[in-house]
């Protein structure tokens, strides 16, 4: 099961920190949110594109907004376009533009989901390489892990998805030892790192937990 780290602040300079931090990883998530989708704003794709590395970093981008066509157009016109990029949608965003939108053959598309949000169709999910179903609250860290999320990954292994899936929200190392032995294959870790002392400790207890058995 991997690890990716996850960055979501308004803080230009906790972003810099953090990104600095996290490079032993080679794999951050960069969470980019604004309301109407949840109450918060963070840093916007604008504010933070010269201080990623996207050389050294498998990026990810969760986009927690109504409108992610107008970041992915941002993304379109920015150096990051020739990049191996993860997009996050959220199946509650304005989709329609998948009708038309031409992926780089580079960007892995995945689809984020509301932790109280119905699951879709297969034929739905199909068009996506991953699946990242939400264990908290939608835009906030530090929100307690719900562990009935691990209810709706089975559903959807049972519905017939094949490919990845994720968890993000609340993975600390009191929640971790729940996950270790479900059908997740990514776990995207926030508030558990972005407040940790001592980040390469905390991941490699975090793995720790995860290599345990059962």
């Amino acid at each position: 099961m991997q690890i990716t780290p996850a960055i979501l602040t308004s803080d230009i300079n906790i972003f810099s920190k953090l990104i600095k931090e996290f490079e032993f990883t080679q794999t951050v998530d960069i969470d980019i949110s604004r309301p109407p989708f949840v109450e918060n704003t963070t840093l916007q794709l604008i504010d933070i594109m010269n201080l990623i590395d996207f050389d050294h970093y498998s990026i990810g981008f969760h986009f927690m907004v109504n409108d992610p066509i107008r970041d992915l157009e941002f993304l379109m016109n920015s150096n990051a376009k020739e990049k191996a990029l993860r997009i996050y949608l959220h199946q509650e965003s304005e989709l329609e533009f998948l009708n038309y939108f031409e992926w780089p053959q580079n960007w892995i598309k995945c689809v984020a989901v509301k932790l109280d949000s119905p699951l879709m169709t297969l034929e739905f999910y199909r068009q996506f390489e991953e699946v990242q179903l939400m264990s908290i609250e939608t835009g906030r860290q530090g929100n307690p892990f719900k562990e009935e999320v691990l209810d709706r990954v089975e559903a959807l292994t049972r519905l017939g998805y094949f490919g990845k899936i994720s968890l993000d929200g609340g993975i600390n190392l009191d929640t971790v030892d729940k996950v270790k032995n479900s059908s997740v294959d990514r776990l995207s870790v926030g508030s558990y790192l972005q407040k940790s002392q001592n980040v390469r400790e905390s991941y490699r207890m975090l793995e720790e937990v995860l290599e345990s058995k059962f």
